[in-house]
């Protein structure tokens, strides 16, 4: 059937119910297969995606606001400086053999904190950027971190109702969504050698917090 016979149909299905834009009816679904197909592309990270749409906005209804998974508590009274003092733990547990671990405050707001950590490695120089991201204050659309939906781009579900996305591009970035829409973001430009598991510990430790 062709596009003009499937409008054509419709106008005829609906001739007696109140008038709308058939058109822009089709646009949209055609939009939507279009994101289908993408999604489809994407093997089973695709799939995820397709599964997350439905399931985080019934997740977001049954979450009473203020909910706090066991294993993952929302923001605290968490100082500065131990916000600083759990970075430099988590980076030493994962990287042993860096040295040199420091971390620098960047600019922060109520709704979110920002750290930079910088350490040694192999006689390179090298940084992580985390930003943690208060219950609420940042969509938890994993989608949204895939903008260019570019196949870089992967949605993760994980246990106890936490989603990661990682974004494999030049620059590796690492988002957590936790239960209680914390979302923790952490960023590096680092070798093939460590990869990724650098970023997702530190995304998925749940001493950083807010």
């Amino acid at each position: 059937m062709s596009e003009n016979d499937l409008r054509e149909g419709l106008r005829v299905a609906l001739a007696d119910e109140p008038t709308f834009d058939i058109d822009a009816v089709v646009d949209r679904a055609r939009t939507a297969v279009a994101r289908r197909r993408w999604a489809m592309v994407g093997g089973a990270a695709g799939a995820v995606v397709v599964t997350l749409a439905v399931v985080l906005p019934t997740l977001a209804r049954k979450m009473p606001d203020g909910h706090v998974a066991a294993a993952f508590p929302g923001p605290s009274a968490t100082s500065s400086r131990d916000l600083s003092a759990k970075l430099i733990s988590r980076v030493r547990s994962e990287l042993p053999q860096a040295t040199d671990v420091r971390v620098a405050p960047g600019r922060g707001t109520p709704e979110h904190a920002r750290r930079t950590v910088r350490f040694a490695l192999d006689s390179a120089r090298l940084e992580l950027v985390v930003v943690v991201h208060a219950p609420g204050s940042l969509s938890t659309d994993p989608t949204r971190f895939c903008p260019a939906m570019t196949q870089t781009c992967e949605i993760v579900a994980l246990s106890e109702g936490r989603i990661r996305v990682v974004d494999r591009d030049a620059t590796r970035r690492v988002w957590e969504i936790r239960p209680d829409r914390t979302v923790v973001a952490v960023s590096g430009s680092l070798p093939d050698t460590v990869g990724d598991a650098v970023l997702e510990a530190v995304a998925g430790d749940p001493a950083i917090t807010a």
